[in-house]
């Protein structure tokens, strides 16, 4: 294989002679996609302002007002000037992708930060999340397992003294019951298969199983497990910050949302 063959089939390379432009189209497309999102920004305000109502300046009807440009995307842009129009000029070195990419997390700011440090491309800043959201999460699953276990552990509990016949203590019949069934083969070796007969195991109270289905996905296990702290917590405190019936009311509309077909 010659050099020049070499050359042309290094991708490194390739990368290295396509920064730029690729550095001057990311450029151009945030600038423009920024403008946007304040052009949207400003159209919707006025509207507002003058009295119309929400569905004459919604994404979709910016949408058919202007063409070339889906309700999706509409709301993407307004979503993201409106999120960090306000900062976007605090990284200079970000695309319009990035903060688009960051728009639903929590505390996105640290992963901008990230970015303007270490210049990272969008796809390397959603690695870097998924990568330590993923750490984060395994940690919180064994620390919501403890809890939970702790919480189960003083539920489940032997009820003292049930189906005892009446006169037997705790650890076995008293003496006057063994003197009922006292007779001279007693002392035969037989006394403790007549305890056997008279003693009845007390009876465990059933276990309350974990709402947690274990072959569910861990983000939804993740969710059933805190729903579940928090119900057992407003049980035991007496449902001083949310009532039943209003908990029970947004069950139901989340049961119409998993019938829902989309």
């Amino acid at each position: 294989m010659t050099q020049l063959q070499s050359q042309q089939d290094d991708p490194q390379q390739i990368n290295v002679l396509s920064e730029q432009y690729c550095q001057q189209w990311d450029k151009l497309v945030s600038t423009t996609n920024w403008t946007k999102g304040k052009i949207i920004c400003q159209w919707r305000e006025r509207l507002q302002a003058a009295g119309f109502s929400a569905h004459h300046y919604s994404d979709e009807a910016w949408s058919r007002r202007v063409g070339n440009v889906t309700p999706q995307h509409t709301g993407r842009l307004r979503k993201v000037f409106v999120r960090f129009g306000t900062v976007q000029e605090e990284y200079p070195k970000l695309s319009w992708s990035h903060f688009l990419s960051a728009l639903d997390w929590e505390t996105p700011e640290i992963w901008l930060e990230g970015v303007q440090q270490n210049r990272w491309s969008v796809s390397e800043m959603r690695k870097m999340r998924a990568t330590t959201m993923r750490q984060v999460e395994t940690t919180e699953i064994q620390e919501d397992d403890i809890l939970l276990a702790n919480i189960t552990d003083h539920l489940v509990q032997p009820i003292a003294g049930a189906n005892r016949p009446s006169g037997m203590s705790e650890s076995g019949p008293t003496s006057s019951a063994t003197d009922a069934f006292e007779k001279p083969e007693t002392h035969s070796g037989l006394e403790s298969h007549r305890a056997a007969q008279v003693a009845v195991p007390p009876r465990v109270a059933p276990k309350v199983d974990s709402m947690v289905i274990d072959d569910m996905p861990r983000d939804f296990r993740r969710v059933f497990f805190r729903l579940e702290k928090m119900i057992r917590k407003q049980q035991s405190s007496g449902w001083d910050s949310v009532k039943p019936k209003t908990l029970m009311a947004q069950l139901e509309k989340m049961k119409v949302l998993i019938k829902s077909p989309e």
